[in-house]
């Protein structure tokens, strides 16, 4: 499948990092702003998902195992790793993954299903020629998809499952607050004890899935759960050129 920038209305905020930051972090994911407080709206009677009346670590217990049984959703917002912030919004399908990543302004669109894919801007290159061979590698790949291996640019990892669940764990006790929302999607508001930056909302209808959450690190909206969204494909093997031959 070819990705076309802002393909099903997806767009990316930049931002700006330190040139020495990116430097030393050059495929490192990040960071957040904490979110003002919802307002509260009428509590939904009754309760669909049923989490009210569980305590707090039961509700984020659930959450996350709704989350990982999810067949799709869509993510937005912004994770902070040795302070390079990350912007990215993507679609998720039965663990397949695309969408676009900012890195300081630096963006690359990506697909990742078996293979991960990459179709970096000029300056998202100039954060991927740090390492030997990538300046050539620019040249050579003339605006094509470069297939790569994971571990290359860690996008999964900082800002797929594992990263979100981690969010999700924070250190208890965990706090139950109101029942806030509106037009027939509510959540419970959810806080830490002994973490005052870390805040989530849990829906209360429906499967009880991760609404939102703010934490030290992390600013991340969750929408679209198990939307019938087209399966992802990776683009076509005319379009994409493999790291490893754009490096030899």
């Amino acid at each position: 499948m070819k990705i076309m920038a802002r393909e099903d209305g997806m767009a990316i905020v930049s931002i700006r990092v330190g040139a020495a930051a990116l430097a030393a972090s050059a495929l490192l994911l990040a960071g957040c702003t904490p979110a003002a407080d919802p307002q509260p709206g009428p509590t939904p009677a009754p309760s669909a998902a049923g989490v009210e009346e569980l305590t707090g670590e039961q509700i984020m217990e659930e959450a996350r195992v709704a989350f990982a049984g999810a067949r799709s959703y869509v993510f937005e917002g912004s994770r902070t790793v040795d302070g390079v912030k990350v912007l990215g919004r993507y679609r998720m399908v039965n663990g397949a993954t695309t969408g676009t990543m900012s890195m300081g302004g630096r963006i690359t669109r990506f697909t990742i299903g078996e293979d991960q894919y990459l179709l970096p801007d000029d300056g998202f290159w100039e954060i991927l020629a740090t390492r030997p061979g990538m300046a050539e590698a620019k040249r050579k790949a003339a605006g094509q998809w470069v297939r790569m291996n994971t571990s290359d640019v860690a996008v999964e990892r900082l800002l797929g499952r594992r990263a979100i669940i981690a969010d999700l764990e924070p250190d208890g006790p965990l706090v139950k607050g109101k029942v806030f929302g509106s037009g027939g999607e509510y959540w419970i508001d959810m806080t830490s004890g002994t973490d005052p930056r870390w805040r989530a909302g849990v829906a209360t209808t429906g499967k009880p899935y991760p609404h939102h959450w703010t934490t030290a690190t992390s600013q991340i909206d969750l929408t679209n759960f198990d939307t019938e969204f087209p399966e992802i494909t990776p683009p076509a093997e005319n379009e994409v050129v493999d790291l490893r031959d754009l490096t030899n």
